[in-house]
């Protein structure tokens, strides 16, 4: 897989919850002297602790010993009230056989995973992801693993068996080197969700002592070593603001099969049933280099397919939320991606349908696979209301079939 909701990405090696520094926030003030940016996207002022940035996101000096030049990261949370880090990477920044298992060679690609376990011993609910990665990552993808695989060790990084997530709950996925995303919808320049809206009082719940996945690919374009580093931020909710929950929608188009020199080769329609009414919260596509197309649309039972999202860009192929306070590019050719605008609210009897469109410029035949020289045809996003805050829309096609 590789960069949106799943949108280019990181995670993290431990679940870390606990104060970090000064948890009143210090904040920049006009004339202060800042420490360095770097692409994690805040300033704090020199000789603070603690800072927030414009997403919300707390952040703290980390001193990572030269690699990369970056000196802020997102920070511990001081309680499990304020929320949840999950940290991909080196332990001890000072131990060289830390460091070398988060290293990776020039020009080189890796997939790997770490399983950990939350320490909440009550359901937390999420409300905001802010994720932070360093260069060269390919994607992160957090679900909730059904049980410890036999001589995994927690904390440390393993080869990834691609099945686990198949039919999991998943809980994130990014593409992007930075990811500040509200479950409610947000986008620049939008309003809140209000009293009224359907999707006003969103959450997702973590339930106590999760064992997560953490799945991280990175390729190193760059003729020197690289350290493979991402934070995530999950911002909690009170419990008593949380009025519906929501789940994650993963679709999968198995059947991939690109010949040598072609153009234009088409999936199979993947056409995924819709389990109970809800709403679509938001989706995104998800395929390779060389895709050259996505497109998903609603099937109602009673009616003609429309096209409700189509990206032609694999690397940026964007967010679309289905609620009346967020616009969508339009479908007109002027974006490399559009969407319907408005809620999209669906009931038994209805489908989901998706395809994607692919150019192969090599020797070989391209197969569905997670690699960078694979394919893939997924459909991520989350749906709301959540029966049991633990129901993965979940459908994985083979061709025309659909399970």
């Amino acid at each position: 897989m590789d960069r949106a909701w799943i949108s280019r990405g990181v995670l993290g090696v431990a679940l870390l919850i606990a104060a970090c520094g000064d948890s009143g926030g210090d904040k920049p003030s006009e004339g202060s002297e800042m420490m360095g940016v770097g692409r994690y996207g805040g300033d704090c002022v020199d000789g603070a602790t603690r800072c927030t940035d414009a997403f919300g996101a707390p952040l703290c000096p980390v001193n990572s010993n030269g690699h990369d030049g970056d000196d802020l990261a997102i920070c511990q949370p001081a309680s499990f009230e304020e929320g949840m880090l999950l940290h991909y990477g080196p332990k001890d920044y000072n131990d060289p056989a830390e460091i070398a298992k988060y290293m990776l060679g020039a020009f080189g690609e890796q997939e790997n995973c770490v399983y950990i376990r939350t320490t909440n011993t009550e359901p937390v609910y999420i409300k905001r992801f802010n994720g932070r990665m360093r260069p060269y990552s390919h994607h992160l993808i957090v679900t909730i693993a059904k049980e410890l695989p036999k001589d995994v060790v927690l904390g440390e990084p393993v080869h990834c068996d691609q099945a686990d997530a198949v039919g999991s709950r998943w809980l994130l996925g990014s593409q992007d080197p930075q990811i500040d995303l509200e479950v409610e919808g947000n986008a620049p320049g939008s309003l809140p969700a209000a009293p009224g809206d359907p999707e006003f009082g969103l959450g997702q719940k973590i339930m106590p002592n999760t064992l997560l996945r953490l799945d991280l690919h990175y390729v190193n374009t760059t003729d020197k070593d690289i350290l493979r580093e991402g934070w995530v931020y999950l911002a909690a909710t009170p419990k008593e603001k949380v009025l519906q929950e929501i789940d994650m929608i993963t679709m999968f188009q198995g059947a991939i099969e690109v010949p040598p020199f072609s153009k234009g080769t088409k999936t199979a329609r993947g056409r995924c049933s819709v389990p109970s009414e809800r709403y679509v919260g938001m989706v995104t596509g998800h395929f390779h280099k060389n895709g050259t197309r996505f497109s998903g649309w609603y099937e109602p039972a009673d009616g003609t397919p429309t096209l409700v999202y189509e990206t032609k860009d694999w690397d940026l192929p964007g967010n679309a939320w289905f609620t009346q306070r967020i616009t969508n590019p339009t479908f007109d050719g002027s974006s490399v991606w559009g969407a319907t605008t408005g809620y999209l609210k669906v009931k038994p009897g209805d489908f989901i349908s998706f395809e994607c469109e692919f150019d192969n410029p090599t020797d070989s035949v391209i197969n569905f696979g997670e690699l960078g020289r694979d394919q893939m045809c997924n459909v991520f996003g989350f749906y709301y209301p959540s029966a049991t805050g633990e129901d993965v829309w979940s459908c994985t096609c083979a061709g025309e079939l659909c399970f």
